[in-house]
């Protein structure tokens, strides 16, 4: 996590200031899914991106969009 919001130049209270669907939020997130000990709920948590439901929403359409 703390690498993640490195790369992005970003603070801790940034993460409240970005809109729940930021792309950088979402490429986040997917790498954090890759872990497999973080599930949607504390990755939504984690990254202000509301509920883990809402979150596995926009991975689906970040997936249907790329493919």
């Amino acid at each position: 996590m703390r690498e993640g919001l490195q790369k992005l130049g970003w603070t801790e209270a940034e993460l409240a200031m970005r809109q729940k669907g930021d792309e950088a939020k979402l490429k986040l997130a997917v790498q954090l899914r890759a872990e497999p000990t973080m599930t949607l709920k504390w990755i939504a948590a984690r990254l202000q991106m509301g509920t883990g439901a809402s979150l596995s929403n926009l991975l689906s359409a970040q997936r249907r969009e790329e493919g």
